[in-house]
Parts: C-alpha cells; sequence; structure tokens
C-alpha cells in the first residue's frame, strides 16, 4: 500500500477531531436532559428546568462549534494520536 498524502490524513484528524468533541457533547446532553427532567418532575419547578435545559443546551452547543473551529495541536480526547504534519 503506498504511503497517504498529507492532505488525507489531515482531514481524517480534522474528522476524528469532531467526531470526539461530538462523543463527549451527546452524554453531556443527555445528562442535562435527565437532570432538568428530574428537577421539573421531582423538584416541581417546570419553568427552571425548562430554562436551565435551553441555556445548558445553547451553551454547550456554542462550547462545542468554537472548540470544534478550534485547530488544536496537543491530543484532544480519548488518547488521540498526535496530529499529522500539514502540507504547508
Amino acid at each position: 500500500m503506498p504511503p497517504l498524502p498529507n492532505s488525507f490524513l489531515q482531514s481524517h484528524w480534522e474528522a476524528f477531531h469532531n467526531f470526539s468533541l461530538l462523543a463527549v457533547f451527546a452524554p453531556a446532553h443527555v445528562a442535562l436532559t435527565l437532570i432538568c427532567l428530574a428537577l421539573g418532575t421531582l423538584g416541581g419547578a417546570p419553568w427552571i428546568a425548562g430554562l436551565i435545559l435551553a441555556g445548558g443546551t445553547m451553551a454547550m452547543a456554542l462550547l462545542w462549534s468554537l472548540r470544534a473551529q478550534t485547530r488544536q495541536d496537543e491530543p484532544i480526547l480519548l488518547g488521540s494520536p498526535e496530529r499529522p504534519p500539514s502540507d504547508a
């Protein structure tokens, strides 16, 4: 098998980086949703739970998108390998 070009490795690295961020975002959002459901039903504070859920979802989505846009040179999550060199 011939060696892969750096542009291919770079695009693969970016896809892996974005997916690993999504893999952390999804369970965090599930936990936030369950906590807000418990607060709304058992705690008797449905309006506060709804506000926390809406605000938390927007905050996590904003942080996820900002983190996905920044290019990181160090390993991010899940023991990710070193970033491959760019073609530049």
